[in-house]
């Protein structure tokens, strides 16, 4: 292409020149000649500065690729190879973005599921390890059954019934296999009452004092869902119910929002527990609490309830009172 741009220019240049008349033969022959030169130093460097711009920019696209192509190799292999570092524009910088927050997003859901399995291992242990015991000594004759012995193993065996089906709610809501058809209007504050209701022979028997000022008001989303949450979120704050004072449970609109905030008295929490309280398997005294058989599950479904539900959630400790507080978009 070069060449022939410079050939034309040098023929119209020639045809030019010849036209005005003015050049002895000699003359023109010398001009040509002159001109040819000029026009090859012109084609040439012309040339070289394509090819080099086409092979510079060549490299730049074909490089990166070749970084996805080893990277993808990698994983391929079960490793995560590090992340790609590129200087460009437009499209390839997003793809190569796009790549490394993939094998970001791989290796969180790979530390989740990892931490999630030992988890789950530390917890059904304990249960197993004590029904294992029982039934040894039973085998043995150390131990004679008894009606205390068979509740025991009774309680260990609804914990563990109690685990699985929380993992079961939990995989459902992470997972978000509810389909739309199963979001319907519900009266927020029917399903408060209800919660309430179902709590109510607790409270009476620990003697804790619940108040509820809960706006009427109609929302969209999954009922039974909701409901979990609520649910779970009473009960935790009555097992952490100490000291004195009412648990409140508040319902209100604030903006496009509708703010359910649940509290009642109990040991203010850390910092650090503050930043772990949603966790699955976390407890606040997590030997204590693996005794009276809570599986550190409720609040971690709750906060996957409210997040299906495009809402918010957070926990509050201040002033020896502890509350939850999440909130539902109207719309």
């Amino acid at each position: 292409m070069m060449t022939l741009i410079g050939w034309a220019v040098y023929e119209t240049a020639c045809s030019i020149t010849e036209g005005m008349g003015n050049l002895g033969e000699q003359r023109q022959q010398q001009f040509n000649a002159t001109l040819l030169q000029y026009v090859i130093s012109f084609v040439i460097v012309g040339i070289i500065i394509a090819v080099s711009l086409h092979i510079y920019f060549t490299q730049k696209i074909i490089e990166p690729i070749k970084q996805l192509i080893e990277s993808t190799k990698q994983m391929k292999r079960g490793s995560y190879p590090a992340r790609i570092k590129i200087k460009a524009d437009g499209e390839l910088v997003e793809l190569v973005d796009q790549f490394n927050e993939l094998i970001d997003q791989l290796e969180k859901n790979e530390y989740e599921r990892d931490k999630l399995v030992t988890d789950l291992s530390h917890e059904v242990r304990t249960p197993l390890s004590n029904i294992s015991g029982y039934l040894q000594a039973l085998q043995s004759g150390v131990m004679e059954p008894t009606e205390e012995l068979y509740s025991s193993l009774l309680n260990e065996a609804n914990r563990l019934k109690e685990m699985m089906n929380q993992l079961d709610q939990l995989k459902q809501w992470d997972q978000n296999s509810l389909t739309y058809k199963e979001q319907v209007e519900f009266d927020i504050k029917g399903i408060v009452d209800q919660v309430i209701a179902m709590f109510s022979w607790s409270l009476k028997q620990r003697n804790i004092p619940l108040t509820a000022k809960v706006e009427r008001r109609r929302l969209k989303g999954n009922a039974s869902g909701i409901e979990q949450a609520i649910t779970n979120i009473l009960a935790n704050a009555i097992e952490y119910y100490k000291g004195d004072g009412e648990i409140e449970i508040s319902g209100v609109v604030e903006n496009n929002d509708y703010v359910i905030m649940i509290s009642g008295p109990g040991d203010e929490i850390s910092s650090k527990d503050k930043q772990q309280i949603f966790k699955r398997f976390f407890r606040v005294e997590a030997s204590r609490n693996r005794k009276t058989g809570g599986s550190g599950l409720g609040l971690a479904i709750a906060k996957e309830i409210i997040h299906y539900h495009e809402g918010t959630i957070q926990f509050v400790s201040e002033n020896q009172r502890n509350a939850v507080m999440f909130s539902i978009p109207l719309q």
